[in-house]
């Protein structure tokens, strides 16, 4: 039997927590969602009809609704990534946080979950983190516990994330955490099984750019071309992944080789490091050939724990009218790759 609940998503993306929650077999009776990206915005209305627009998450309010069952948010990571600048809380993105401490206080949810990137735990010598916890705790009423988790454990990425539970005295209770690898072992997901490396959200299409995972292709298919109904019949092996394109980390080495005549050499079973923008000086070009190419969009969903094509439509807002659009693929990686694993989400919801 399924349990009733009200819902509401903040930095909803592309619906991850939403996703993880139905999966997890919750009826979202009332819905809600906060957003600013226009794509993003779009998907969540096409998959989840009838979910209330509530706006930017610093214009949301109380008001719009009240004492929910479960808020979650995602808030802006790239302040808090290994990958970024390190700005920390001080940083434009990551001080949105904020925003969603002001709306649990306000609202007063009896769950709430905070997700984030493993850099949250040590930015700034650990003192962002700890101002976090300190801003927490001055909600009152709540308990909460953390515990950094990997989507490796059941989905064929190497994703760390930050994850914190919030509980309301009284209408919700601890038990979720701490989760160990072994309580997957129950899942389709093995130990020995190989995984990605950690999508991000930097990837754009046509050729090969930054932030893109590469795969050796064992299809016989060399190329689909731009039907993605196709993707469905593309397969992939996992040991055969070289790593994640990038164009600002010159620090990771790439254990591939070219030779006279531009091909890649070398042993695709093992995981290889980052290819960086080094590799394609002028003159001294790396040409890959077709059995080597980028994840598809329903592979980084599969990773994600999202339904196949869940990134393919959007409904947008034309003239007053809405249209049913399909969201472009440079638009469909950034949100994957910005997206929370929904597998992840389900088995913290069950």
């Amino acid at each position: 039997m399924k349990k009733d609940i009200s819902m509401v998503e903040l930095f909803s993306g592309t619906g991850g927590f939403s996703v993880g929650f139905k999966n997890a077999g919750y009826n979202i009776t009332e819905h809600y969602f906060s957003e600013k990206n226009k794509h993003a915005i779009a998907n969540f209305k096409y998959n989840f009809h009838g979910a209330k627009f509530l706006g930017p998450v610093a214009n949301v309010s109380a008001r719009q609704f009240y004492k929910p069952d479960v808020l979650t948010f995602g808030s802006p990571c790239q302040d808090f990534s290994l990958l970024g600048r390190r700005a920390g809380l001080e940083g434009a993105r990551s001080i949105l946080i904020m925003e969603a401490i002001r709306i649990i206080s306000e609202s007063q949810p009896s769950v709430f979950i905070w997700e984030n990137v493993k850099g949250a735990f040590s930015s700034n010598g650990r003192r962002d983190f700890w101002a976090i916890l300190q801003a927490f705790a001055n909600l009152r009423g709540y308990r909460f516990k953390w515990q950094l988790l990997n989507s490796k454990w059941i989905l064929p990425q190497n994703r760390e994330r930050l994850y914190l539970i919030g509980h309301l005295d009284g209408r919700s209770f601890p038990g979720v955490f701490p989760f160990t690898e072994s309580d997957f072992r129950t899942t389709q997901r093995t130990t020995n099984s190989p995984v990605i490396r950690t999508i991000t959200a930097g990837a754009n299409s046509g050729g090969h750019h930054s932030s893109m995972t590469l795969i050796h292709d064992v299809s016989n298919k060399n190329n689909f071309g731009r039907n993605s109904n196709k993707q469905h019949e593309r397969v992939y092996d996992p040991k055969g992944i070289i790593g994640t394109l990038t164009g600002n980390r010159l620090d990771d080495k790439a254990k591939i080789i070219t030779t006279g005549r531009g091909y890649v050499e070398g042993d695709l079973k093992d995981y290889v490091g980052t290819i960086t923008s080094s590799s394609f000086e002028q003159n001294n070009h790396l040409y890959f050939q077709n059995t080597i190419r980028r994840l598809t969009e329903i592979e980084c969903e599969r990773c994600q724990g999202l339904p196949d094509d869940w990134t393919r439509y959007g409904i947008y807002t034309k003239r007053g009218k809405e249209v049913t659009k399909e969201i472009a693929k440079t638009n469909r990686y950034r949100m994957i790759g910005n997206a929370v694993s929904g597998t992840m989400v389900q088995m913290i919801a069950e």
